[in-house]
């Protein structure tokens, strides 16, 4: 039970490994990496978490030990976090992942190289000619008003929402004809 009312107590006694002494752990993270920066961040550690030097020292192992570490990266990990001053194995942790993740990016990233075009391999085509439609056509079926005005009363309706309707369905009527007259050329 616990003096503070709601509040419970809490033994990490099965947490740690306790069977190893403490010594043992430390020179085990101690050599976990040769650069002179990973002595200095354990110094830090274990100072500011000399309460927690086990769970630290399980934790870095937990972490680091048994996993691909980038050294390079993880260099410039540890030197961040002495600069800064966050010197516990998870933010360690943290900064490691970050840096290791922006290298990947910028690894990936194309270069200018990479953006060059190709020289063409053979010679380019010419340009293809369009011909302009004749438009008199349009007109002519636009101005006929009294195609559209049979066609519109036929349909049974009458304004100019259906009128406009019935002048796209007269030029669409008007293209298929002449396109199938055009290929049998008659």
């Amino acid at each position: 039970m616990s003096e503070i009312p709601g509040k419970c107590v809490i033994k990490r006694e099965f947490k740690r490994e306790s069977e190893r002494p403490l010594k043992e752990i430390k020179e085990e993270v101690s050599a976990l990496f040769a650069f002179p920066d990973w002595k200095k961040f354990l110094e830090l550690n274990f100072a500011q978490f000399n309460r927690y030097i086990r769970d630290q020292a399980l934790d870095a192992l937990k972490r680091f030990q048994n996993r691909e570490i980038e050294q390079v990266i993880f260099a410039k990990a540890t030197e961040f976090c002495i600069q800064n001053q966050t010197v516990s194995m998870a933010e360690l942790d943290d900064t490691y992942k970050y840096y290791l993740e922006q290298h990947l990016e910028a690894r990936d990233m194309l270069t200018p190289e990479d953006l060059q075009i190709p020289e063409p391999v053979s010679k380019p085509k010419p340009a293809l000619e369009v011909k302009r439609r004749n438009f008199a056509v349009y007109k002519k079926i636009i101005s006929n008003r009294r195609d559209v005005k049979s066609y519109s009363k036929k349909r049974g309706s009458g304004g100019s929402k259906s009128t406009i309707v019935c002048i796209s369905q007269i030029v669409l009527k008007y293209n298929f004809v002449r396109r199938y007259f055009s290929s049998r050329h008659c």
